[in-house]
């Protein structure tokens, strides 16, 4: 009888133990490639397959912070008029510990080839 019931309360504390893990956070800092100066308000997403998991901006300093994220592998996405795309797959996220990830981002341009400007003069 005795063995029992250290059993079942070996059972029940051990759930209890799992049951108590908290969530984890990703931060970090985004910055040009080029010239090193952090990159303001610019969105971080994080996303599961397709679905978007949780989003922020960065603050003036480039810096971010998403917290809480359930831990597991994400798909982390920056976007930012002026820069290419930046995309880290895989990213793990452990319970009870923030993942660092520093963001670097690469200027994008694209050159138009022709800007055709029309004018007609107003009737009146």
């Amino acid at each position: 009888m005795f063995k029992r019931l250290l059993t079942l309360g070996l059972i029940i504390f051990s759930l209890l133990a799992v049951g108590q893990t908290r969530p984890g956070s990703l931060k970090g800092k985004v910055t040009d490639a080029s010239t090193g100066e952090t990159i303001p308000f610019a969105p971080v997403l994080i996303k599961q397959g397709e679905t978007i998991v949780k989003s922020t901006t960065t603050d003036m300093d480039g810096e971010f912070n998403i917290n809480p994220v359930d831990p597991g592998k994400y798909d982390v996405f920056c976007i930012y008029a002026g820069y290419a795309d930046y995309v880290a797959r895989g990213v793990v996220i452990e319970a009870d510990r923030p993942r660092i990830l520093n963001i670097t981002m690469n200027t994008s341009s694209t050159i138009l080839q022709d800007i055709e400007v029309i004018w007609q003069a107003p009737l009146i």
